[in-house]
């Protein structure tokens, strides 16, 4: 109902109120019982009409409480989609985290032990500087007699745990004598690299001078730039790259095949192809190096990289037979029921070999691939022989060094007996291997779960 509506009906009622206050008084009765029944219906329209604007105001205050509501949850998801999680920023702030952790922690020592003990607390005597170095004396000099103390209160069963160990923590003999183990074959492989890193930053000054022996005097980085001249880095690295690799990937895929037919197969001749694959691990390579020059020679293969890749599919590349024996215990390990149970689900022996046996040797595959790479890259003999002067590596233009060098920049040299170069020849090495020490740097864990995986299976 209108509010218009409610108004004419009030001056509907007004109207039959002025008509009854004119009509004679002989129809009282009649007019009474009218305007009885007319304000009843008056009153409960107007209930209604007040009744309605009430709804629509809750109404509409319900719907504004849901949108401010609504408001927080927007913004909150709009913040989640703009600050995605970035793996940089979050180890950043673990890393600074910690640090600042440490700083904290080593504020709080110092203050405990060089500010709190001079700190005049409620309750209790300031203790000056004397009192503190006094107190310190005094714990040094029963130090003594607490060691003493200590020691008569160890029983025999606690000295034997200490010093031999328990099944739980290691003794203290046998922590020395691994960990002295490892520092010192840790020291016989890290000298070196310390000693030509070293030697690779010293001026020709420093070099000629013989009070300086390790550490230079200053950084000197112009030997990198001319070592990197005389090995022609960046572009004798891609040829490394690509004379290592590539051979590298085929001879990991062919000692995989070979490996796993001989593991996982029985045929007539077994026995004698395993050992002639062992027979070419005894050889020694210079024995067989001239019939391949020649056969590759004829074939019109040397001078390319395939002289390397071609015996490398074959099964026959640097080192293969060591592969073979890798994959081949890692194969045979495999339990006979689970190829069983491939083989009645309908499986043939290539899905099995790629469904089971290649998930089984990962780390047979990682370790094999890695170190393919690694021999194929420090190999100067056959590469030198196979490739001639069309490819080149970065092994291969050190061993040239010297002469290159001496090419380039003229022949110097010192007054003490060393060659004024000599900082320079060191920083070529130390860019010839560097490649491998990134390599390894990344996947060293490959390296070790695959020697590791590989012992355990051999077992």
């Amino acid at each position: 109902m209108k509010f218009s509506d409610f108004f004419k009906k009030k001056k509907d009622v007004s109207s039959v109120d002025n008509t009854s206050a004119t009509l004679p008084e002989e129809q009282p009765d009649a007019i009474l019982a009218e305007q009885t029944e007319e304000p009843a219906v008056v009153s409960a329209e107007v209930q209604t009409a007040a009744a309605e604007p009430v709804a629509r105001q809750s109404e509409a205050s319900e719907e504004q409480t849901a949108a401010v509501a609504d408001i927080p949850a927007a913004e909150e998801s709009a913040d989640e989609d703009e600050e995605e999680p970035n793996i940089f920023k979050r180890a950043l702030n673990a890393v600074k985290q910690y640090f600042v952790g440490k700083w904290e922690s080593l504020k709080d020592w110092g203050y405990r032990h060089f500010v709190a003990p001079f700190k005049k607390e409620e309750g209790k005597e300031r203790r000056t500087f004397k009192q503190w170095i006094k107190d310190v004396g005094i714990w040094f000099k029963t130090l003594p007699s607490r060691i003493v103390s200590w020691a008569k209160s160890l029983t025999k069963d606690d000295v034997k745990a200490f010093f031999l160990g328990t099944s739980e923590k290691k003794g203290f003999i046998k922590l020395f004598v691994s960990y002295s183990l490892l520092i010192l074959f840790g020291f016989v492989y890290v000298y070196p690299m310390l000693y030509m890193l070293g030697y690779s930053l010293m001026s020709p000054s420093d070099v000629s001078n013989p009070m300086v022996n390790y550490l230079p005097t200053s950084w000197y980085t112009q030997n990198f730039t001319e070592a990197s001249q005389v090995l022609n880095f960046w572009q004798t690295l891609l040829e490394t790259i690509y004379v290592s690799v590539l051979p590298a990937f085929f001879q990991t895929v062919a000692c995989c095949l070979v490996a796993y037919g001989l593991a996982r197969f029985s045929f007539r001749g077994k026995k004698v192809i395993f050992g002639l694959i062992l027979l070419t691990f005894i050889v020694p390579t210079q024995l067989t190096m001239l019939p391949q020059l020649l056969i590759y020679t004829n074939l019109k293969l040397t001078d390319t990289v395939f002289s390397f890749i071609i015996p490398a599919v074959l099964g026959q590349g640097i080192k293969s037979a060591v592969f073979i024996l890798i994959f081949y215990q890692f194969f045979r390990g495999i339990p006979d029921s689970v190829v069983e149970a491939a083989k009645i689900d309908g499986a043939n022996s290539f899905q099995v070999f790629y469904k089971i046996g290649i998930p089984a040797a990962v780390p047979a595959i990682l370790l094999s691939f890695l170190l393919s790479v690694v021999w194929y890259y420090n190999e100067t003999v056959l590469s030198s022989i196979y490739f001639g002067g069309e490819i080149t590596t970065l092994p291969l233009e050190l061993s040239k060094f010297q002469a290159t060098y001496n090419q380039l920049f003229g022949n110097g040299s010192g007054d003490t007996g060393r060659s004024a170069n000599e900082a320079i020849y060191m920083a070529g090495t130390l860019l010839s291997i560097l490649p491998l020490l990134v390599m390894y740097f990344f996947t060293q864990k490959y390296f070790a779960d695959g020697i590791d995986k590989a012992g355990i299976t051999g077992e």
